[in-house]
């Protein structure tokens, strides 16, 4: 990178590289260290001596490389790129098939470019096969294959101490093309065929890939083989490209027709055990014509005919199968099941009957396999069943044809007829009479027969039989009988009737009376013994007269003496009994007595008359006070419980036990209940007494008061007491009937509360909170509440109450006491408040910068204020009402302001002030970089301290970046890689933040450049 007269000391390359790659980097082989670039770590770079010479660079990720060298009279520096090999002429190829050697293929041009770093006063190219070109860019066709090296001559404008010209080459391989060829399967369809790639590679080449596309396909399909379901028929374009590894192609492009397939299909029915199967060919083809039918049976045969017939030997499944090929080769098979039903064979067994026996038919039917799903009997009567078995009573005698149908699983059916005979039967039927235990029982036949003769037997149900009819017999027990009769036509048609008899013996064990006394009734029933019989009937008679027919009867003895009572009766079997017996009527006592009434809680005193007739006696007395048992002496004392009726009974016996009663009223009069009321118990009131006692029934006719000792009549009395605490009190009322109650109570007069009350302070401030200090006290009892008025409208219990209204109020308080008692008293000091101040002020400038050297704030409160305290959030105080502060920063700064006024109210406000980061910055219009050291560079002017985030860049007239930086410090000198740029006009693009970034700067225009 010098020429051969260079004076140079010593050599440098500075790398820059993502941080990232930096250990993938190697010069000349060898690694290098690298430091993290300040501000940006995301960049590593590394400053690495050098020997003169050239030096590999290579890296994993791309990098920038800058060579220089320095010596005592003379230096150098480029920008080397990421290769600082071939600086000056490169060839390329543009169309290489590869990336890590130049390839290409016969018959496809090779684009060569060629590139210097100066400007070309001459191309020459020679491709390495006799050929030569003279322009830049040139593109050469390769006509056979080899490997060729291509060279380039670049001739400089002058000589530059080195040589005239530059040179490079490049190697360029040409491979053969492949030819393309492929096979396939048969296309039907709906069948997937199969393509392969038979393609024929010249060598050393290799195939990379072969590529299709199929008419009517979605997408590209790679490899071999490949495979392909063709959904409907017709003519398809196939097109196969077949890629080398360099990159040579070549395409086949065939036309191809896909044929329908045949649609196999045949119809079978499952067969019965005996039957032979017919198969239906029910195939089709919509185009051409199905050449082969090919059968299986499943059960190791075959045919080839197009609708065969075949028996099957054995029952069961079966899977026939059918395969039809068309004449173009394509195929279609089906399979379907068929079912052969196992072997059933009917029948059933019989016999001749009696007519109303009924016949029993049973199936002897033989099944081999599978189920019954039907069974059906019919006979000529005509009659039908679906049972297994069939029992069926034939309505008449004669001959008749029986059928039984059976089904096997719901297809096969077979059937089996024969004829029976039925037999006339005899219908037995007999009376019998004289069913008591006495009695003889005579039975009597009444049996029929449609033809021919009968016999018959007898079972009386006790051990013995007999024959023939009429026939009596004699039964020693009673109970039920069964009697059973049998008739026997003479071809043995036999059938019996069952009578059942109930032979009873009752009898009446006695009658259920018992002695009473005059004028009382009974009811008599009698005791029997049924003998498994029911009474029917019933006849009652006392002393001969009837009195009743029900099984019992009601009797009233009205005098004293003997009765004899008779009961007959018949019974349901007809068995007629009957009964004698007696009972005794006794003398009765006559009850009486005498009552008087009397006051609620005396006791009556009843006094007995009653009397009874000799020589009989009263034994006992029982008196009874509402149903309540109370006393059984002759002359009793009967204490009462309340007041009302009271209903008195008297129960008087005889010695013989007879009774007799009579019930009397008396009358228990109420007894007042004295009772009264007192209000305004308070010391000092009017207390008023007023009557309220109270009589259930009845009046109060007179009461009696006294009072501290004085005697006082009427409803009620009022009367001042003389001091609180409790005063007796006695009431006497009197009913109307005489009765008397007195009542003796205490009243309690309470005492007043005694109120102290004063205000802790009686002006301030809006919101002003005013309490009440509370001395207040009572004699006896508690203050229940005290009630203040404040003035305002305000009227609650609460003690402190906050005033929100400048003004002046009186406050007034009413105490009660726990017992209603109350006292009241106003406060002798008026409250006054007053109202608070507004606090406000205004500054200037209203958007100060750190260039402002004072802000000054001025009060605007209202309400007379007189002391004034500011303070700012830098920490900064001051007073007055006007005063001035100098921020040191810019930001956001809260400013309070706090007054006072003449009544010593306050109120506080602040406001947000917000300096602005403003810089003085200029931007220079032009400037000649001539080295006179005026005006020599260009960049920011002014007072630049605290610019941030700088990005300057200036462009020349054709957009081309010339200088870009992000240092504030840096300046351009008028030079673009290295060298003066000439003078013109030049773009800036500026931009930058404040040192809070709290303001964006954004500037452009033009420089003039001059020299």
């Amino acid at each position: 990178y010098s020429s051969r007269f260079y004076d140079i000391d010593n050599h440098y390359i500075n790398i820059v590289i993502p941080g990232f790659a930096s250990s993938s980097f190697r010069i000349d082989g060898a690694t290098a260290t690298f430091t993290s670039v300040p501000n940006n770590s995301f960049y590593s770079y590394a400053r690495i001596p050098v020997s003169r010479g050239n030096h590999r660079l290579k890296a994993s990720e791309g990098f920038i490389a800058t060579a220089y060298g320095e010596g005592q009279y003379e230096s150098y520096g480029y920008a080397a790129g990421a290769n600082v090999i071939d600086l000056t002429a490169q060839a390329k190829v543009a169309n290489s098939t590869k990336n890590g050697e130049v390839t290409n293929c016969i018959g496809r041009p090779t684009n060569f470019t060629g590139q210097a770093e100066y400007t070309v006063v001459r191309w020459e190219w020679d491709f390495g096969d006799g050929i030569t070109d003279t322009v830049q860019n040139p593109t050469h066709l390769y006509l056979d294959t080899g490997i060729y090296v291509a060279k380039l001559y670049t001739y400089k404008p002058a000589f530059d101490g080195c040589s005239n010209y530059d040179s490079a080459f490049v190697e360029v391989k040409i491979f053969g093309k492949p030819e393309a060829r492929m096979s396939k399967t048969n296309l039907c369809d709906s069948l997937t065929a199969i393509f392969t790639d038979e393609s024929v590679i010249p060598s050393p080449e290799t195939k990379l890939i072969s590529i299709w596309n199929i008419q009517g396909a979605s997408g590209v399909k790679y490899g071999s083989p490949i495979s392909h379901l063709f959904d409907t028929t017709g003519k398809f374009e196939v097109r196969m490209e077949v890629v080398t590894t360099n990159q040579c192609k070549d395409t086949l492009i065939d036309s191809l027709v896909v044929n329908p397939n045949p649609k196999a299909d045949f119809a079978v029915s499952n067969a019965c055990f005996y039957d032979s199967s017919y198969l239906i060919n029910q195939s089709f083809l919509v185009t051409g014509g199905i050449d082969t039918n090919r059968w299986g049976y499943g059960d190791f045969s075959g045919s080839l005919d197009e609708n065969p017939i075949h028996f099957f030997r054995d029952s069961g499944k079966y899977q026939i199968t059918l395969e039809v090929v068309s004449d173009s080769g394509c195929k279609d098979t089906i399979t379907k099941e068929f079912y052969k039903h196992p072997r059933m064979d009917v029948s059933f067994s019989y016999y001749d009957t009696c007519f109303g026996e009924g016949n029993s038919f049973l199936n002897t039917s033989i099944l081999e396999g599978g189920t019954y799903t039907d069974t059906t009997w019919y006979t000529s009567v005509p009659d039908t069943a679906s049972t297994y078995n069939f029992t069926s009573t034939f309505g008449s005698i004669g001959t008749f044809k029986v059928t039984l149908i059976m089904e096997q699983d719901s297809f096969c059916r077979d059937t089996f007829t024969q004829d029976i005979e039925v037999d006339p039967l005899p219908i037995p039927t007999f009376t019998a009479t004289g069913l008591c235990l006495s009695d003889s029982t005579m039975f009597i036949d009444g049996t029929t027969l449609s033809s021919g003769t009968y016999t018959v037997a007898w079972n009386f149900g006790n051990g013995t039989t007999g024959a023939g009819s009429p026939t009596k017999i004699q039964y020693l027990t009673n109970g039920q009988k069964t009697v059973t009769l049998t008739a026997t036509s003479d071809l043995g048609c036999e059938t019996d009737t069952t009578l059942s008899i109930l032979i009873t013996n009752p009898d009446i064990v006695n009658i259920n009376t018992s002695d009473l006394c005059e004028g009382y009734s009974q009811e008599m029933s009698s005791t029997n013994s049924l003998g498994l019989d029911s009474f029917s009937a019933y006849a009652w008679t006392v002393n001969g007269t009837s009195i009743g027919t029900d099984s019992t009867v009601s009797y009233t003895a009205n005098s004293a003496g003997i009765y004899r009572v008779n009961l007959e009766v018949m019974t349901k079997n007809g068995c007629r009994i009957s009964l004698l017996d007696s009972f005794e009527s006794f003398v009765s006592p006559s009850a009486n007595f005498t009552v008087s009434d009397v006051c609620d809680g005396e006791n009556i005193l009843p006094t007995d008359n009653s009397t009874i007739q000799v020589p009989a006696f009263i034994s006992g007395y029982q008196w009874l006070v509402d149903g309540v048992s109370r006393s059984t002496k002759q002359y009793p004392t009967l204490s009462t419980s309340g007041e009302g009726l009271y209903r008195i009974k008297l129960i008087t016996t005889s010695g013989n036990g007879c009774v007799d009663s009579i019930q009397k009223v008396a009358t228990i009069y109420p007894v007042p209940n004295t009772s009264f009321t007192s209000s305004n118990q308070c010391f000092g009131k009017n207390t008023v007494l007023t009557n309220s006692s109270t009589l259930t029934s009845g009046n109060v006719s007179n009461l009696q008061w006294t009072v501290d000792g004085v005697n006082y009549t009427g409803s009620g009395v009022s009367y001042v007491f003389p001091s609180y605490g409790n005063h007796e009190i006695r009431l006497i009322s009197e009913s109307d009937k005489g009765c008397l109650d007195t009542l003796t109570r205490d009243v309690a007069i309470h005492p007043l509360p005694v109120l102290d009350v004063q205000i802790d302070a009686d002006s301030g401030c809006i919101p002003f909170d005013a309490a009440i200090v509370n001395n207040s006290t009572i004699p006896s009892g508690a203050i229940s509440a005290i009630t203040y008025t404040w003035g305002d409208g305000t009227v609650n219990q609460a003690n402190t109450h906050t005033y929100t209204v400048p003004g002046t109020y009186p406050i007034s308080a009413v105490a009660e006491s726990d017992q209603g008692c109350r006292d009241s008293v106003g406060i002798s000091n008026l409250v006054r408040v007053f109202d608070l101040p507004t606090a406000d002020f205004v500054f200037t400038p209203l958007k100060p910068s750190t260039l402002t050297e004072l802000v000054t704030f001025k009060d605007m409160s209202v309400g007379n204020p007189v002391q004034w305290d500011w303070s700012t959030s830098d920490g900064f105080f001051y007073s007055g009402s006007s005063v001035g502060h100098q921020f040191a920063d810019s930001g956001l700064y809260r400013v309070t302001l706090s007054i006072v006024n003449d009544k010593g109210c306050k109120d506080e406000t602040y406001q947000d002030v917000y300096v602005n980061a403003d810089l003085l910055v200029h931007i220079p219009n032009g400037f000649s970089p001539n080295g006179d050291g005026i005006n020599d560079t260009y960049g920011l002017g002014g007072i630049t301290q605290g610019v941030n985030k700088l990005q300057m860049t200036i462009y020349n007239r054709w957009g081309e970046i010339i200088f870009s930086s992000t240092n504030v410090a840096d300046r351009w000198d008028g030079t673009y890689q290295g060298k003066p740029v000439p003078q013109g006009v030049y773009l800036y693009m500026i931009q930058y933040t404040n040192p809070k970034q709290t303001k964006w700067y954004y500037l452009n225009g033009e420089i003039h450049l001059m020299k």
